[in-house]
Formats: C-alpha cells, sequence, structure tokens
C-alpha cells in the first residue's frame, strides 16, 4: 500500500519543515503541523500491525508534537472569535476589549507551554524513523498484512465514534460531544490512508464525517468562548455593568450553541449509515467474500447404501 508509505513520510516531513515556525508562534504553521502530526498518528499504528515493528516510542512523540500546541492553538480560535465578534449587540466595546486582552494573556502563557513541552522534541530525528518505517512498509508489508491492519484499525475507529454517539445521546453536553468530535476526527484521517481499499464506502464516510467534524469543531470553538466569557464575567463581578454585558453575550452564545447542536443531530442518520457501509467493507477485507458455489458431493448409489448400512 504504497498511500501507506506516501502517508508517512509526507506528514513526517510537513511536521519537520513547520515545527520551528510552529515554535516561534506562527499560526498557519501551528495548524499544519497539528494537522500532519494527527495524519502521522492514524497512519503508523496500521504500519506497526502490518510489518509487526514496535514503534510505540515514535507514536508517542508524535502525540507529544499533538498535544503541545493544543493550548495555543485554542488560544488563537478564541481571539480570532473575540476579534470578529460584532459590535453592534448590547454589550460594550470594553467588554470586548477585557476579553481580547484575556486571550491575549492566555495566549502569551499557552505559548510558554508548548515551547517548554517540545524543548527535546527532535524533529529530524523523528522524520528519519518516520522515513524508515515508510520503507519497511514498501518493502516488507505484505498486502494482505496491510489490508488486515488497515481493517482492524478502521473498525476500531468504527466503534469509538458510535460508542461515543451512543453514550451522548441527544443531549446537549459539552464534553460528550468533544468525544465524539475527537473520535470522528480520528477515524476521518485514518480513512484517508485507506478509503481506496474500501470500495465506494470510504469517500463516503469521509464526507460525513468531515461534515460531522466541521460542525462540531464549529461548535467547540463556541464552548471554549463561553468559558472565558463566564469566567471574565466572574472576574468582573466588582463591575456591574461591565458584568451584565458579559452575561447578555454568554447568553447569545448559549442560544447558537443549542442551534448548532440541532443542526448536528440532523445528519446523524446520514453518519450512521456511511459508518454501516464501512464497517461492511473493512469486514469484507479480514475475511473475503467466497468465490463462487460451494461444490455438492456426489450422491451415493441405493445399492451402494444398503450394503453400507448392512455392515
Amino acid at each position: 500500500m504504497t498511500i501507506l508509505s506516501r502517508a508517512i513520510q509526507s506528514n513526517a516531513s510537513r511536521v519537520a519543515k513547520d515545527l520551528s515556525a510552529a515554535m516561534d508562534g506562527d499560526r498557519d504553521a501551528i495548524h499544519d503541523v497539528r494537522v500532519a502530526s494527527r495524519r502521522l498518528r492514524a497512519a503508523l499504528p496500521i504500519a506497526s500491525e502490518a510489518t509487526r515493528t514496535d514503534i510505540r516510542p515514535l507514536i508517542r512523540d508524535v502525540r507529544r508534537v499533538t498535544r503541545a500546541f493544543s493550548g495555543l492553538r485554542e488560544a488563537d480560535v478564541v481571539l480570532g472569535l473575540v476579534q470578529k465578534w460584532p459590535s453592534s449587540g448590547s454589550w460594550s466595546a470594553l467588554a470586548l476589549m477585557r476579553l481580547e486582552t484575556r486571550c491575549d494573556q492566555l495566549r502569551a502563557r499557552e505559548f510558554r507551554a508548548t515551547r517548554d513541552a517540545l524543548a527535546r522534541v527532535d524533529a529530524d530525528e523523528m522524520a528519519a524513523h518516520c522515513r524508515t518505517v515508510a520503507r519497511s512498509v514498501r518493502q516488507d508489508a505484505e498486502p494482505a498484512a496491510l489490508a488486515i491492519a488497515l481493517a482492524r484499525e478502521v473498525r476500531r475507529r468504527i466503534r469509538d465514534v458510535e460508542e461515543a454517539v451512543a453514550e451522548t445521546g441527544i443531549v446537549y453536553a459539552v464534553e460528550p460531544l468533544h468525544r465524539i468530535r475527537i473520535a470522528a476526527k480520528k477515524l476521518r484521517y485514518t480513512l484517508e490512508v485507506g478509503s481506496r481499499a474500501l470500495a465506494g464506502a470510504g469517500p463516503k464516510a469521509r464526507r460525513e464525517l468531515r461534515l460531522l467534524q466541521s460542525r462540531l469543531g464549529d461548535l467547540h470553538d463556541l464552548q471554549i468562548l463561553q468559558e472565558h466569557v463566564r469566567a471574565a464575567a466572574a472576574e468582573a463581578a466588582a463591575e456591574p455593568a461591565l458584568s451584565a454585558d458579559l452575561s447578555q453575550m454568554d447568553g447569545v452564545i448559549e442560544v447558537r450553541c443549542r442551534q448548532a447542536h440541532a443542526g448536528i443531530l440532523r445528519t446523524r442518520p446520514r453518519l450512521e449509515a456511511a459508518l454501516h457501509d464501512v464497517d461492511r467493507a473493512a469486514s469484507a477485507l479480514i475475511v473475503p467474500r467466497a468465490v463462487g458455489r460451494p461444490v455438492r458431493m456426489p450422491r451415493m448409489p441405493a445399492t451402494r447404501r444398503k450394503k453400507t448400512a448392512a455392515g
């Protein structure tokens, strides 16, 4: 599966190329490094199983990169939302300024934390290790082993999404919805590696997962913004007018969150159908469909049956 080896090599190169700029705070580089590291985390377990090699230390290093930028990325998203927030509402410009200042302070803290977390990460060494894994996939992995490894990983990720959806139900709750978003993102990146092997079910599921992930991502961003609005309102308890403005913003965000949640619920039947199709296609990679009809044994002549029964 050359697409797997290419995915490992290209995303490792992207992390190595953009990591320095990301650690300097470049917003585009931060986004690119996080996406590339997530794609690596989706591809590496498949390669590990198919080649029967233990690369858990490498997977841990890649995961460390993803997580190191999580807080900084959230700070950037929230700051962007505050800066785009309409100033024509019933809240004052002071409320928006207070939120923006708070977000700037948050980003400065997260920036320092990110640099500390990645101080011992050698991007070039990690990329070299990934190239070795990619070469092993090309040269050593049997096609059947690759298909089985892909199918198992896809089915595991499907179970994660289904369990997260079942646990959440139709209730609006922040953490359960966040779990669905993360599970859907991991499945989507896994399908990027192997959608060609899953017939027409892979691309369809990727489209549904991309839509779900986008809507859940927008909802998550609003929820994070709401957390900061509420914290700022609590800090402004001694300033009644400012606190009232922030409470008004909190109410507007709550309505938007509920509306976004209702839209997500409407996409659930399509998602469940797509997951069912992918699961069936992945199962076929593990247990190939029988070719032709079973061979019928010839019927024993009646006289021979009698002799056999007699002894």
